[in-house]
Order: structure tokens, then C-alpha cells, then sequence
């Protein structure tokens, strides 16, 4: 990505993942453009990499730590921050996202309603697979012992 972005200034990159509904969605097409760190402005959505993993994620706010510049970023449908990560680690900004074929601006922000949205549905979906788990094994032990049963006849 980083080359692309190098040789070309612009990617087209397919999101994964829910940390930054309802902003971007899973399966959007997030457009990125090359971004220096010092071009990078609070309300940003940076495309950087952590470890390795690449986020698209929201900038919060910009640091200096000793010698470095760091970025703090945060998904806006999680309640920490990710994270800090030297400024190098920056590949772009996200300027634009096509979802079902439409473009839509990037937001430089969210209202408090949109950020309480992402929330509710990242602790729902936490909440929840633990009992989705134990439903499908629930589900998956009583089929095989009523297909294993002498009762049962095809």
C-alpha cells in the first residue's frame, strides 16, 4: 500500500471490520490519498500501520514525544484510544468512501448521536457472541444426538 501510494498518491482499499461505524461501514471502498503527517489536521480519517495491521482510524490528536511526532487515533466506534504510533507509520488520508456504488464525502467529524451509535453496536456485538456461541453449540450437540439417536429414521 505504502508503494502504491508512493508512485501513484491515491488507493482504493475495501474496509473490514465495524470499528468505525456508522461512518465507514464494513465493505465500503475507502478512497486514500497520500498524506504528510504534517498535513494530517484532528478529524482526519488516517489509513497507518500498527505492527502488522493497517487502520483506517481517526485522528484524535498529534503529539510530540521527545524527537518523535506521534499519532493518536482511535476507531470511532471504540472507547479507547489506539494505541500512540510514530508519525512515520502515516500512509494517507481517507478522502473520499463509495459504499453501494455512491460517493460520499469523507467527515472530518461526527456528532456525539453518531458516536454513541458505534458504540452501542460494538457492545452489542461484544455483549452478544458469547451467546451466539452457545447457542450454535447448543444447537450443534442436540442435532447430533437426536441424527445419532436409535429413534431417529431417514
Amino acid at each position: 500500500m505504502a508503494d502504491v501510494l508512493t508512485r501513484h498518491g491515491h488507493l482504493r482499499v475495501r474496509a473490514f471490520g465495524s470499528s468505525m461505524l456508522p461512518a465507514i461501514r464494513p465493505g465500503d471502498v475507502l478512497c486514500i490519498e497520500r498524506c504528510t503527517p504534517e498535513a494530517a489536521r484532528p478529524g482526519d480519517v488516517l489509513l497507518t500501520r500498527h505492527d502488522e495491521r493497517v487502520l483506517a482510524h481517526r485522528l484524535i490528536r498529534k503529539e510530540r514525544h521527545g524527537s518523535e511526532d506521534v499519532l493518536v487515533t482511535r476507531g470511532d466506534a471504540l472507547w479507547h484510544a489506539d494505541p500512540s504510533h510514530p508519525a512515520s507509520m502515516l500512509l494517507g488520508r481517507v478522502t473520499a468512501i463509495s459504499r453501494d456504488g455512491v460517493m460520499l464525502a469523507s467527515s472530518r467529524s461526527i456528532t456525539w448521536l453518531q458516536r454513541l451509535y458505534g458504540l452501542t453496536l460494538t457492545e452489542a456485538t461484544r455483549r452478544w457472541s458469547p451467546v451466539r456461541a452457545w447457542v450454535a453449540s447448543t444447537a450443534a450437540a442436540a442435532l447430533r444426538t437426536t441424527i445419532g439417536s436409535p429413534s431417529h429414521s431417514t
